[in-house]
Formats: structure tokens, C-alpha cells, sequence
């Protein structure tokens, strides 16, 4: 376990939290700013600072640099500040569309409302697919909600207990050794790394667009080429880019699947649903045990 305020590359903008050291993360679920169950404090400018004194947020030490490139306040949350642009800006910590954040610089992991949408609550999890996939002799009349070859694994990673262990690789990461095998300080996080298609090549998606619409490159494109093309890096989200990732011997060695958080996540839930071979293409296929000759 790693204090990670202070080993994040990514130093807090809050001096007093990386002063406290933690080594867990800080849970955060939804961006409540309204009514009583209300998680966040909003702070204008003109406003003072909670529990310091009445000064104000525009003359205080961590806000004052803030408020005069523009920011109009801050978003306040257990000694955390999240400035905006637009006063009470909303979606200040997810993005359209987003499950969760792993965010070092507030040392928090934040469960955005994505993630608990029906569709999303009433998933089964793979606890109980382990539970009732014939294997075990469980509740056997729930057949519907057994895997039976063919189930592509794609359809239990979404469970929200894979996305929390998706949080939790970037959280903690893995620590990198030299050509010595000592370990290296400040190396340990696990990224959502950029993602390749079948053939190697490297996937863009545009600037204005979900990660339906790629572009192929065998080349690295340059910060320049990706402004005037208004492409941005797609990351390895899913089976079927985990599975890229695996399968090829790439060059680049920052896209190595062990480096990717979702790669992690979708090998410990295999290894978690052990009954069944999950090698080709993450496809649900009998086991065969061979007795060793």
C-alpha cells in the first residue's frame, strides 16, 4: 500500500490533503450540489472560505491564482476544491456518458449517476453468474441467468463490480522495477491506455464524437496532426480492445495490455469465473482439463 498523495505524479492542488498522506482512496457517488443530501459546497469568488476565517476565495492561497485566470469559484467537498468556469457549473467531475473518475489530484475515486442508471443496477453480477452457472449446483432453475458457451464475457464486465476494479488498477497501480529488478518510486500507476485495432495500427476518434467513429493510423500521430485533424487518442475500453492489445506483439511499449486498466479488470474477472475458457476472444467455451502424461 502506497501514499499516494505523495508518489502521484500528479500533485493535489490542495496542500493540506497531500500533507495527510492517504493510502485509500477518498469514495465519492454523484455530483450532488442541491437539497439535503448535497456532497458539494459551492464557493464564488466573492465568498468566503469555509473554516477559514472569512476570508475571501479570490484572496485565499489556493484560490487566488484561479479566480484571476477567470474561474468564477470552486466546487468544495471534505477540504477538496474543484474550480469552474461557469458559476455552479455542473458536470465538473463526469462526462457525458461517464461510469466513474479516478481523479489523484482530489485522491478520490468518483461513481458518477451513469453508473447507477436501472439498466445499468439491474445487471447480474458475475458473484452471481459464479453462483448459478451449473458448476457449482446452485439455484438451478435460474437457467436464463446462466453462462452457456457462447457468452461473450463483454456481457458481465459491465457489472458495476468490474468498473469498481477497473478504479481500483488505477488506484493502486503496480510498482515498475529497473534492469535490476529494484523497484522504481513514482511508478505505479495503471492507465487507460491507447488502444490498437487487429492489425497494430493506432486508433483515434474524433474530437466531437463517441468511440464509434476511429480512425486508423500505423503511425503515432503528433499533437499538431491531432488538433488539425480534430482526432483525439481512443483508449482500450472492452473485450475486443483488450483482446488487440493481447494478442500483439507491439513495438510500443507504453500500450502493453498489463499497463491497461480495463486489460486488468476483465483478466481478474476470468480468473474469477473459473469454470469456463475464456481465450478465444473472451468467448465463453467448455474447459478441458488434461491430466498431465
Amino acid at each position: 500500500m502506497k501514499t499516494r498523495l505523495t508518489q502521484s505524479p500528479n500533485r493535489v492542488w490542495n496542500l493540506a490533503l497531500k500533507n495527510l498522506g492517504y493510502t485509500k482512496p477518498h469514495i465519492v457517488c454523484g455530483e450532488n450540489t442541491e437539497g439535503e443530501n448535497a456532497n458539494f459546497q459551492w464557493v464564488g469568488a466573492n465568498d468566503p472560505v469555509p473554516k477559514e476565517g472569512g476570508v475571501l476565495l479570490k484572496d485565499y492561497r489556493e484560490g487566488k491564482a484561479y479566480i484571476e485566470k477567470g474561474y468564477k469559484g470552486a466546487w468544495f467537498h471534505h477540504g477538496r476544491m474543484v474550480f469552474v468556469a461557469t458559476v455552479k457549473q455542473k458536470g465538473f467531475i463526469c462526462g457525458p456518458g461517464f461510469s466513474a473518475v479516478t481523479d489523484y489530484r482530489y485522491d478520490w475515486i468518483a461513481f458518477c449517476a451513469h453508473a447507477f442508471r436501472p439498466e445499468a443496477m439491474n445487471r447480474i453480477s458475475p458473484k452471481t453468474y459464479k453462483e448459478i452457472d451449473g458448476k457449482t449446483k446452485k439455484q438451478k432453475e435460474r437457467i436464463y441467468d446462466k453462462i452457456a458457451v457462447g457468452t461473450p464475457l463483454r456481457s458481465i464486465a459491465r457489472h458495476l463490480s468490474v468498473t469498481v476494479l477497473h478504479e481500483l488498477f488505477h488506484w493502486y497501480g503496480f510498482p515498475k522495477v529497473n534492469a535490476q529488478g529494484q523497484a522504481i518510486p513514482d511508478t505505479y500507476n495503471i492507465d487507460d491506455v491507447h488502444t490498437v485495432d487487429k492489425d497494430g495500427n493506432y486508433l483515434y476518434k474524433r474530437t466531437a464524437s463517441n468511440q464509434v467513429d476511429l480512425k486508423a493510423s500505423k503511425d503515432l500521430l503528433s499533437s499538431k496532426e491531432m488538433e488539425e485533424e480534430n482526432l483525439r487518442i481512443a483508449v482500450a475500453y472492452g473485450q475486443m480492445h483488450v483482446w488487440n492489445l493481447a494478442k500483439l506483439l507491439h513495438g510500443d511499449k507504453s500500450i502493453k495490455p498489463v499497463g491497461n486498466a480495463d486489460s486488468m479488470a476483465y483478466f481478474a474477472l476470468m480468473v474469477y469465473l473459473d469454470a469456463w475458457n475464456w481465450s478465444d476472444d473472451g468467448i465463453a467455451a467448455e474447459k478441458i482439463l488434461e491430466r498431465p502424461s
